[in-house]
């Protein structure tokens, strides 16, 4: 099974290109509390086409901000480190 799964990969990438994707951070600040988020926009599938198991969601786009301009609050949530 080892065999076959590499097989499969070395075929992958010997006749695919590479995924690339943009990832952007944005950092804001809220009185004296520090925001994040960052979230990633395909820009060429590549091997991802043949290879969906490492696929980049669209859902990870972040919107276009500007500074200076509210927006809404759409989620909530808390991660610790």
């Amino acid at each position: 099974m080892y065999c076959k799964c590499n097989s499969y990969l070395c075929l992958i990438v010997q006749v695919t290109t590479d995924c690339i994707f943009l990832e952007t951070t944005i950092e804001f600040r809220i009185k004296d509390e520090e925001f994040n988020f960052q979230g990633k926009e395909i820009l060429k599938a590549g091997f991802t086409r043949v290879y969906p198991f490492t696929v980049i969601s669209n859902s990870e786009v972040i919107p276009e901000v500007t500074v200076n301009v509210s927006y809404p609050v759409s989620d909530v949530s808390t991660y610790a480190k």
